[in-house]
């Protein structure tokens, strides 16, 4: 589970005593970059295409959450999301955040 999820996330219904929550978007994109396989790409895309993403955002989350994990290479998959794939998908690329995020430490 990733830090602070439940207070980021949206309640859906009640069932009696169970309440049903949902991550936040930036956490379900976060969560599919840690597992990264092509499946999880096209399910990212598909939320920026159908969502008002705010990348400096989704990026600030991201650093937050993967800097204290087990993940190694965290911060190459966050590239790999906003560099390579955002060119293959014709996305608008952010490259000063890009630059950003090549400097931080693994």
């Amino acid at each position: 589970m990733l830090p602070d999820s439940l207070d980021k996330s949206w309640f859906v219904k009640s069932f009696g005593n169970i309440r049903l929550y949902t991550h936040s978007l930036y956490d379900v994109i976060i969560s599919k970059l840690a597992r990264g396989d092509e499946r999880d790409f096209d399910d990212i895309r598909l939320i920026f295409e159908s969502d008002e993403i705010i990348l400096p955002d989704l990026v600030l989350r991201y650093k937050g959450t993967m800097e204290n994990s087990i993940v190694s290479d965290y911060r190459q998959k966050l590239l790999d999301l906003i560099e390579i794939k955002f060119r293959q998908w014709k996305f608008g690329l952010n490259k000063e955040l890009i630059g950003e995020v090549k400097k931080w430490k693994e």
